[in-house]
């Protein structure tokens, strides 16, 4: 993660993942249009501290939970993670 905004959205995302549920899901959860958490989602606007509280709400959860993102899921997808290149042990 290079910076907070980035932990953040990580932070959102990992929530929604949790609960099996979709950025729509949570526009519509705060009254939000999907542009508005779009624009926040991608970078292209700034999340405030109101903003961030609603969301935590929303999850049931503490604001600082929002920035406590398990390590596994900070990490880039495997290209190909069906495919092996496995060597042969004689």
């Amino acid at each position: 993660m290079n910076s907070t905004a980035e932990t953040i959205q990580a932070g959102i995302k990992y929530q929604l993942f949790v609960r099996s549920k979709s950025q729509n899901w949570l526009a519509k959860q705060l009254g939000w249009s999907i542009n508005k958490l779009s624009r926040r989602m991608t970078g292209k606007a700034s999340f405030d501290i109101d903003e961030l509280d609603a969301i935590a709400g929303t999850f049931g959860i503490g604001f600082d939970d929002l920035l406590n993102v398990p390590m596994i899921a900070t990490c880039e997808p495997v290209e190909s993670a069906t495919s092996f290149d496995v060597e042969k042990v004689a």
